[in-house]
């Protein structure tokens, strides 16, 4: 490879990709307003760089493929057309794909799954789909309910409101959970990443990641009412009320963690070693 190419493929083409995925971000800041949607998003590209090394070049590079650059291109065009970021970051995923896929040797992590990791560290959840959240909300009452009622507690709900002993309670667009999927679609990915080696366990793992949320959105919702009922309303609508929704996306990863480990083979630490 001639050194013109070189800078080209490992030092002009990343930039561009890093720009890009700015541009993208920028095209929607609403995902900026709370920081349980914006920390998660913040360390996509970070646990990408992190979970495909060692970054070892292939020497020369491999061919290129008009496919994924073709269909990342019209993406990006549909994308921008229709004011998607959902579209857009695919579009971008592909590019990310296929440059990995060209110019680095398969390490830790196939150039695959580092672009699905890729294409969940843009918030297109909270962009794109906020009706979602209004099912995660309408199902957690429902849950909340069932929960205080089987604790003995007088409970009632009604669509998203719910009264227990008296006390209202309004599960209000913030508890939606959006941004909660988001979270724990991007580390629960990292998770299965890590400990499935297997295309069928990194897949089975990856599709039980929406459950997992809806459960850790729920879980965050009793723990807010419980939080209202004995220490107030004021209490539980303030602070802990934002950053109970990081504790609850903790708490899932760690479960997420303990799971995978226990039914996986864990994936980047053995290719690690035979890389050494």
């Amino acid at each position: 490879m001639s050194k013109f190419s070189s800078i080209l493929r490992f030092g002009f083409i990343p930039v561009l990709l890093i720009l890009m995925a700015g541009w993208i971000w920028a095209r929607d800041l609403s995902w900026t307003e709370r920081p349980t949607d914006t920390l998660p998003v913040l360390v996509g590209l970070a646990l990408i760089c992190w979970l495909g090394s060692p970054w070892r070049r292939r020497e020369p590079a491999g061919p290129g493929s008009r496919r994924p650059i073709l269909s990342g291109a019209l993406l990006l065009i549909a994308g921008v057309t229709t004011n998607l970021i959902s579209l857009m970051a695919l579009g971008w995923a592909l590019f990310l794909y296929e440059w990995f896929r060209s110019s680095y040797r398969k390490g830790a992590v196939s150039p695959s799954r580092l672009a699905l990791l890729g294409f969940l560290s843009f918030p297109w959840l909270v962009t794109d789909f906020a009706a979602i959240g209004w099912w995660f909300r309408l199902s957690g009452t429902w849950a909340t309910e069932q929960v205080f009622t089987l604790l003995g507690f007088n409970a009632d709900a009604y669509g998203t409101s719910i009264v227990i002993e008296g006390f209202p309670v309004d599960i209000v667009a913030s508890c939606s959970g959006i941004n909660i999927l988001q979270s724990i679609l991007l580390a629960g990915t990292m998770a299965a990443l890590i400990f499935f080696r297997r295309e069928l366990g990194f897949w089975l793992a990856f599709s039980v990641l929406p459950l997992l949320a809806w459960l850790s959105n729920t879980f965050r919702i009793i723990v807010v009412t419980a939080a209202g009922l004995t220490s107030g309303a004021e209490f539980a609508s303030g602070w802990f009320h934002t950053w109970g929704g990081l504790f609850s996306v903790v708490i899932m990863f760690l479960t997420c963690l303990a799971l995978f480990s226990r039914l996986g083979e864990p994936h980047y630490t053995v290719s690690r070693s035979h890389a050494r």
